[in-house]
């Protein structure tokens, strides 16, 4: 299920009161954040949840969630950049153990994507607080991957 050479497993602990997740995607656009929307919303049952994410060198980010019930999964389209196969690209997880607040959204991973020159990221959190960092260099395609926590159930 997951082929592209980037990914990673992220175990998630809530209280019982957390009942789903959102994966949302966004692209840089003009030093922005624009969701493309096209985000996933995955249940959790019981206070835990493995999640895992895959992408970098196709046109699709894959993202599941397990439960000890359940698993889902969703495969997120990002946008086409010509001669994607010819570009180099920088992936940048989330590494650090964060505390989960309902309604905000966390960053997980960055991905950059540029034709030539050295690749320069930053880390999930500072690189979504401060798209201007990526404005600056001549990146073709520049997405983030965030994840709020919600009390709501899916439907």
């Amino acid at each position: 299920m997951y082929s592209g050479s980037d990914f990673r497993f992220f175990d998630i602990y809530v209280d019982d009161a957390v009942k789903s997740m959102m994966v949302n995607v966004y692209e840089l656009d003009a030093g922005a954040w624009k969701s493309l929307g096209n985000g996933a919303a995955h249940s959790i049952e019981g206070g835990r949840a493995r999640f895992v994410i895959s992408g970098g060198d196709e046109a699709h980010l894959r993202t599941a969630v397990q439960t000890a019930d359940s698993m889902s999964a969703a495969v997120h389209s990002v946008p086409l950049v010509n001669h994607f196969e010819d570009m180099g690209y920088s992936a940048y997880f989330l590494s650090e153990q964060v505390e989960i607040e309902c309604g905000v959204e966390i960053p997980v991973a960055i991905w950059a994507y540029s034709v030539g020159g050295s690749l320069r990221n930053y880390a999930p959190d500072y690189g979504f607080k401060n798209p201007q960092e990526y404005v600056a260099s001549d990146y073709k395609l520049v997405c983030a991957v965030t994840i709020p926590f919600s009390q709501d159930v899916c439907e």
